[in-house]
This record gives structure tokens, sequence and C-alpha cells, in this order.
């Protein structure tokens, strides 16, 4: 097909080597950018196009050439879909119902399709959690092919935490396959990396990975209490997934995979699956297997801070954030508005003042009791509420703000962005952004830009403000387990450390007055940057899932069912 520029107005996601538009006919296009090897991907996706692929690969359907008969990229099929990714983030999971048997059955498509795959001789390279989708009706999609490793054409791009340590040259093949497969299943199903957690001595994930040390059956490694037991796997599939990470075997997991899907049980305490042989639930019961013990990090005894039950409320089966939660009758609750309104999936929910925050992927609506307004965003971008205002990207790529009020509202653009932003906003003059320009990783603070040191690709993330001290704390883990911590002042930066590690997720911290406070099982650890000092605190409501929030001298602990405050 042949296409004018000009045409290409609606960008929907960026990478390294191209961008994404919307096209008709529910079809999107892929446009490469010049520094990309535009002869090699060309080669590439015509093989792609012949090949006898399954239907459940988005492929090119047509190349894409200027007027001048120049190569501008491919035609593929539009999708909706999450991240198998997503499967990590134990909210999302417990409010759209997937169970343990939803997750297996996601993992036997994906295992069939890399059979059929590989006896094309094709084979993923690149095979990791962010480029497989799964439909509402746990269907599986598979994305980014022109990455893969086609007939002559090698995969050159590869997420480090999903990659074989046995790869020789970029040489990839079934068993590399297997080797990532393996990966995501495990991470998948239990919500850690294989190499997850902290080693004690400690050493970093990628050295771990080469010489095999991983969580299964090691006391020696530091887990996660928030971490969903493995005991629920078959004991074979156990055995192999051992075997497999520690370097001595590569295989698909046919028979055994197969075996595990299709005899589970149901627990009725904990009302998910377990392998059926078990006589009894492996996760409530000792006695039925022997149960993995993480260590724990603890706080010195005698010096807890003394907490109170702020919320609770028996119908409660996930909260989503402080102010509003998911109902058993699948219903979601505003608490401070008193609105109710009926759970969708692919959708986030927040509180403004006055009205309820629902976020899709291409717009967002501001509802209360009376009225509701619709506004467009940019695809799969976040929406923040804060008071009367909401803050998001727009279609043209601008942080805007928005202000909901009984008189009027009004729209305010504060910077332009890049399509793939990462931004959180404390208000107006306050606001943190990360763009990602070529191969350039540039913090707007509230204006005024600075280019940052970050390798690797971003998998997970924090922004966080200290109101106190004016200043801005940026974490990342980049896809090879290596922890960055940023602190930024009015227009620079104040510390850096790559050193420090996070057992949390990065979305859990809070800043508040020069020091990052963490939190763990029963304890909240606080880290002064200034001072480079470091000090536990008992705090029994308190775990690796628990959002802290600041305010004034005391903590918000907004956990899975309650909601505590702290201090």
């Amino acid at each position: 097909m042949t296409i004018q520029k000009k045409d290409l107005k609606n960008p929907i996601a960026e990478g390294a080597e191209g961008i994404i538009f919307e096209w008709e006919n529910n079809t999107l296009l892929k446009i490469f950018k010049d520094t990309s090897d535009k002869q090699e991907k060309q080669a590439k996706a015509e093989l792609l196009i012949h090949k006898n692929l399954p239907d459940n690969v988005i492929r090119p359907i047509d190349l894409v050439y200027d007027g001048k008969k120049n190569f501008l990229g491919y035609q593929m099929r539009r999708v909706e879909g999450e991240e198998i990714r997503r499967l990590g983030n134990k909210k999302f999971v417990i409010s759209n119902n997937i169970t343990k048997k939803d997750i297996l059955s996601l993992l036997i498509q994906i295992r069939d399709t890399l059979q059929i795959l590989h006896r094309e001789g094709v084979f993923i390279g690149d095979l990791n959690d962010q480029n497989v989708l799964f439909d509402q009706n746990f269907k599986v999609y598979f994305i980014d092919v022109d990455s893969w490793s086609v007939d002559s054409y090698r995969c050159t791009v590869i997420m480090e935490l999903f990659k074989d340590p046995l790869l020789v040259r970029n040489f990839f093949d079934e068993k590399t396959d297997s080797y990532a497969f393996s990966i995501l299943a495990f991470k998948s199903l239990t919500r850690l990396h294989p190499f997850g957690g902290v080693l004690d001595p400690d050493i970093s994930m990628m050295e771990r990975m080469k010489k095999g040390i991983s969580v299964i059956d090691n006391p020696n490694v530091i887990i996660p209490k928030n971490i969903d037991s493995w005991n629920f796997f078959s004991p074979e599939v156990k055995d192999l997934l051992k075997e497999i990470f520690t370097n001595q075997k590569r295989i698909l997991m046919e028979k055994p995979l197969s075996d595990f899907h299709n005899n589970l049980f149901q627990c009725s305490q904990h009302e998910d699956y377990y392998y059926a042989d078990f006589d009894q639930c492996p996760v409530c019961s000792q006695g039925a297997a022997i149960v993995q013990k993480p260590a724990e990090k603890t706080a010195p005894k005698g010096t807890g801070i003394p907490f109170r039950l702020l919320f609770s409320h028996p119908e409660i089966k996930i909260l989503f954030n402080e102010n509003c939660w998911l109902s058993e009758r699948e219903e979601v609750n505003f608490r401070t508005i008193g609105l109710k309104l009926p759970f969708e999936s692919a959708t986030f929910y927040e509180s403004l003042k006055n009205s309820a925050l629902i976020v899709k992927k291409e717009k967002l609506m501001v509802q209360n009791q009376k009225t509701s307004y619709e506004f467009e965003k940019l695809l799969n971008s976040p929406a923040l509420a804060r008071e009367e205002s909401v803050y998001y990207i727009s279609r043209n790529c601008s942080l805007t703000a928005l202000k909901i009020r009984e008189e009027g509202n009004s729209e305010k653009t504060l910077e332009k962005v890049s399509l793939n932003c990462l931004f959180n906003v404390y208000d107006e003059k306050n606001y943190f952004i990360l763009n990602f320009s070529e191969n350039k990783k540039i913090a707007s603070l509230s204006g005024i830009n600075l280019e940052i040191s970050l390798k690797g690709k971003i998998i997970q993330y924090g922004i966080h403000f200290d109101p106190v001290e004016n200043q801005w704390l940026f974490t990342a883990e980049n896809d090879s387990g290596v922890f960055k911590t940023f602190v930024f002042g009015k227009s620079k930066i104040l510390y850096e450390n790559e050193k420090k590690k996070y057992i949390a997720p990065l979305k859990n911290l809070c800043f508040y007055g020069n020091v990052i406070f963490e939190p763990g099982e029963k304890v909240i650890s606080g880290f002064n940057f200034q001072k480079n000092a470091s000090k536990d605190f008992e705090a029994e409501p308190v775990s690796e899932e628990t959002e802290l929030i600041r305010r004034g001298s005391k903590f918000i602990a907004v956990n899975q069912r309650e909601i505590y405050e702290i201090g």
C-alpha cells in the first residue's frame, strides 16, 4: 500500500525502532524510524507475510511505501488486550477474577503457539511479558513480530531478564525460547521473577541467572511475603523449572504443563486452584507439601508505631486506592462522594473532590451524581486525580490540567511530552515528566529539563513528591534487574544511586522530609538520602503490598481490604 506521510495523524505508541499509528478498518501501521535498518525490516516483513503462522500472531498483512516507493513500514491487525505482565498486579488479578487456572490456560496457548512457530523456522528471541497480550476472553496474541528471528534474519534486541544465559552470539532457537517461556510461566503464576528477591549475600540478577541460583528451594533468598507461593505447582512442573533455572535442561514442558492444567482442584478456603493430586491444599496446609519459607525483614522489637483502623467494609473485594474500592457485587464504590458504578475491565478508577474519575484506554470520564463529562486522551496513557483537577496526556502529546468545577470546566496545557512519557503531578506548579527522545531520557522538573543516565528498558517505576523539601524521587528497575534512584531538586540532581535495592513495588514508596519510606512485612524502612542513614520501624498493618501515603506526621497505609492510620 502507498500512503502520504501527512495522513499519519494518530500515533499511539513509540519504540526504539518505530512508531505505531492508527489506521482505517481496525488496523495499525508501524512506521520505522530512519535510524532502523529498513532493508532488513522490509525483507523480514515480506517473509512473515508469506509464512504459515497462527491467527493469534499479529504479523504484517501489507507493506507500506511512500509516493516514491520508499519502504516505510507495514500494516497489521489491531487487537485489544492487556500485556501478560499485568498478571503481576494483584489488584488487577483480583478485580478481574483471574485464577491460576486462567493463567495456566494462557500459558498453554503461548506454549502451543511457540511450537507452531518453531516448526516454521521462526524463533521469537525476545519473548517476554510485554510482547504477549490477552483479551477479555483469555485469548493470547503475539506482537512485535518484526524483532523475531526469521530464517537468516536474527533477533538483535532482547530483554535481559528473559535472556537465556546459555545463548551464544544471538543464535536463537527453540531452546532459548523455552527458557524465556519458563521465566514467563513462573513469573505469571507467582508474581515473582524466578531470580527475584534478594540473595544473602547479594549478587545481581544477571549473575544469579548465569549461576543458576533461583528462588526454588533456596532458603538464602529473601522473598516478599506478598508473593504467591509456588507450592500449588505439580511436583513435575516445579522440578522441571528448577532444572531449567539451574541451567541443566531446556524444554518446553509439553506434557507436564498440560497435566498440571488438566488436573486442578479449587480450594474452598482461598478459592484458587492447586494441583489435584495433593491430598489437601498445599498453600493452606504444610502437611500437603514442603512449604517455602522465605526469610522476613522485621523491625527491631520495641520500635512499633501506634495505628488505628480508618476504613474497612465487609463487602470489600479489593481497594483500588484510598478513596475507591471494588465490592463482591462487582460495584466500584467511591467512598468520599457516595457514588457507585458497575465495574468494567481495563478501566482505572480514582476520586476527585466531588466527582469520580473513570480512565479507559482512549478516553477519561468525570462523573458525579448529576452530570458526566468525557474527554479524549492518548491511548493507554494514565490520568491522575488531584482535588478538583485531572492531569492527563492529550491526543497531541501534551500534559494537560483539567479543572472540574460546578461553574464550568477549564483546560490548560502544561507541557509537550514524548509519546511514551512517564509522569506524576503534585499540582500545576510541581510536576515531573520523564521523556524518551531517541536514545536519551530527559527529566522535566516543571519545565526545567535534565538529561539522566538510565540504562535498559524500564519494567517498573515510582515517582513521588516530597512536599516538605519540594523535591522529586524517581526510582526505576530495568530489564537487567538493576534499580536506579534519583532525587531531583528544583533544577538539578541531588542524589543518584544504583546500588540501593527495593523489595516492595516502587509505586508503593513514599517520600517525605528527605526520607524514602518503603513498606515491608510489618515494617516501614526509612532511608535518609542526605545522611545515608537507614532505620526500620515496626508497623503491624504494613506489608510490601501496602501503598504508603505520608500525611503530616502520620502514614496512611492502604492495604488490600483495609486502610490504617499509623503514627
